[in-house]
């Protein structure tokens, strides 16, 4: 279901981006992505946007602590 352009401006980030079709697992991928390539400005909006580090799993964890940025 689609909000009128006008709504969006009342929505939550996390609202307006499921409204374009992402869902929170796209944002959680996203900020694995980011996190292991050191792009901290991006984590930072990924978070702004609904993302949240404590869904992490230890999987992510484990790999993200055995990455090493050359």
């Amino acid at each position: 279901e689609r909000f009128p352009p006008g709504m969006c401006v009342n929505l939550k980030p996390i609202e307006f981006l499921e409204n374009l079709g992402f869902q929170k697992e796209d944002l959680l991928r996203a900020l694995f992505e980011a996190l292991r390539r050191g792009h901290v400005d991006f984590v930072e909006l990924l978070i702004e946007f609904g993302a949240s580090l404590e869904q992490l799993t230890y999987g992510d964890l484990k790999k993200l602590y055995e990455t090493t940025f050359v």
